[in-house]
Protein backbone atom coordinates (compact mmCIF):
# COMPACT_ATOMS: atom_id res chain seq x y z
CA UNK A 1 0.00 0.00 0.00
CA UNK A 2 1.28 3.50 -0.96
CA UNK A 3 -1.28 5.79 -0.55
CA UNK A 4 -3.44 6.63 2.68
CA UNK A 5 -6.39 5.08 1.15
CA UNK A 6 -4.93 1.93 0.32
CA UNK A 7 -3.44 1.52 3.87
CA UNK A 8 -7.07 2.11 5.16
CA UNK A 9 -8.40 -0.41 3.07
CA UNK A 10 -5.84 -3.07 3.91
CA UNK A 11 -6.39 -2.24 7.25
CA UNK A 12 -9.78 -2.42 6.91
CA UNK A 13 -9.09 -5.89 5.68
CA UNK A 14 -7.09 -7.28 8.01
CA UNK A 15 -9.94 -6.33 10.56
CA UNK A 16 -12.30 -7.90 8.39
CA UNK A 17 -10.32 -11.23 8.78
CA UNK A 18 -10.06 -11.48 12.29
CA UNK A 19 -13.66 -10.77 12.66
CA UNK A 20 -14.92 -13.79 10.11
CA UNK A 21 -12.23 -15.99 12.50
CA UNK A 22 -14.15 -14.81 15.71
CA UNK A 23 -17.46 -15.47 13.87
CA UNK A 24 -16.19 -19.02 12.81
CA UNK A 25 -14.90 -19.98 16.48
CA UNK A 26 -18.51 -18.52 17.74
CA UNK A 27 -20.32 -21.27 15.05
CA UNK A 28 -17.88 -24.23 16.97
CA UNK A 29 -18.76 -23.09 20.00
CA UNK A 30 -22.46 -23.12 19.82
CA UNK A 31 -22.43 -26.68 18.10
CA UNK A 32 -20.69 -27.45 21.31
CA UNK A 33 -21.65 -25.87 24.50
CA UNK A 34 -24.51 -25.91 26.59
CA UNK A 35 -26.83 -22.84 27.04
CA UNK A 36 -26.23 -21.84 30.16
CA UNK A 37 -22.25 -21.86 29.12
CA UNK A 38 -23.46 -19.79 25.84
CA UNK A 39 -25.51 -17.20 27.92
CA UNK A 40 -22.50 -16.70 29.78
CA UNK A 41 -20.37 -16.14 26.85
CA UNK A 42 -22.57 -13.96 25.40
CA UNK A 43 -22.78 -11.50 28.06
CA UNK A 44 -18.94 -11.95 28.73
CA UNK A 45 -18.82 -11.29 24.73
CA UNK A 46 -21.10 -7.74 24.72
CA UNK A 47 -18.84 -6.52 27.89
CA UNK A 48 -15.85 -7.32 25.53
CA UNK A 49 -17.72 -5.67 22.15
CA UNK A 50 -18.17 -2.53 24.56
CA UNK A 51 -14.53 -2.55 25.70
CA UNK A 52 -13.31 -2.56 22.09
CA UNK A 53 -15.36 -0.21 20.92
CA UNK A 54 -14.39 2.39 23.78
CA UNK A 55 -10.52 1.16 22.94
CA UNK A 56 -10.79 1.72 18.96
CA UNK A 57 -12.45 5.33 19.40
CA UNK A 58 -9.80 6.51 21.93
CA UNK A 59 -7.24 4.93 19.65
CA UNK A 60 -8.50 6.84 16.52
CA UNK A 61 -9.04 9.90 19.13
CA UNK A 62 -5.67 11.07 18.45
CA UNK A 63 -6.32 11.39 14.38
CA UNK A 64 -9.67 12.61 14.82
CA UNK A 65 -10.59 14.26 11.09
CA UNK A 66 -7.88 13.14 9.62
CA UNK A 67 -6.59 10.71 6.94
CA UNK A 68 -4.80 8.14 9.21
CA UNK A 69 -8.11 8.06 11.26
CA UNK A 70 -10.01 4.84 10.02
CA UNK A 71 -6.88 3.01 9.51
CA UNK A 72 -5.63 3.49 13.23
CA UNK A 73 -9.18 2.48 14.07
CA UNK A 74 -9.44 -0.67 11.59
CA UNK A 75 -5.78 -1.83 13.23
CA UNK A 76 -7.06 -1.17 16.65
CA UNK A 77 -10.16 -2.90 16.36
CA UNK A 78 -7.99 -6.17 14.33
CA UNK A 79 -5.69 -6.42 17.43
CA UNK A 80 -8.12 -6.26 20.05
CA UNK A 81 -10.37 -9.26 17.36
CA UNK A 82 -7.41 -11.23 16.91
CA UNK A 83 -6.77 -11.26 20.80
CA UNK A 84 -10.29 -12.21 21.58
CA UNK A 85 -10.06 -15.40 19.39
CA UNK A 86 -7.06 -16.40 20.89
CA UNK A 87 -9.05 -16.73 24.24
CA UNK A 88 -12.26 -17.90 23.05
CA UNK A 89 -10.43 -20.25 20.86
Amino acid sequence: ASTQEEMNEAASEVYLAWDHALNAVWDILREHRDQASMAYLVQEERAWIAEKESAVQLAGAEYEGGTMQEMVESLEAAEWTKDRVYQLR
